[in-house]
């Protein structure tokens, strides 16, 4: 499928990424909803930083990018 590549950018969708980090490092049954919207906010923004350097070595490199939700309907 990527046979002319060595490497494939790969990124997630940002509300799942971020459910995905809170519910595995969190009991998030025993967190108030301000340290939730906290570790959210953390979480967004560790988003955001990766995907800008995700789209930057897209650009610079003309690797394809899909998302994990494209390659697990692929797959």
């Amino acid at each position: 499928m990527f046979s002319n590549y060595s490497f494939l950018a790969n990124n997630r969708n940002p509300y799942a990424f971020c459910a995905s980090i809170l519910y595995r490092t969190r009991p998030v049954e025993t967190i108030d909803n301000e340290q939730r919207q906290k570790s959210l906010r953390r979480f967004s923004e560790a988003w955001i930083q990766r995907s800008e350097i995700i789209k930057t070595f897209v650009e610079r490199y003309s690797a394809p990018l899909i998302t994990y939700e494209q390659f697990l309907r692929e797959a």
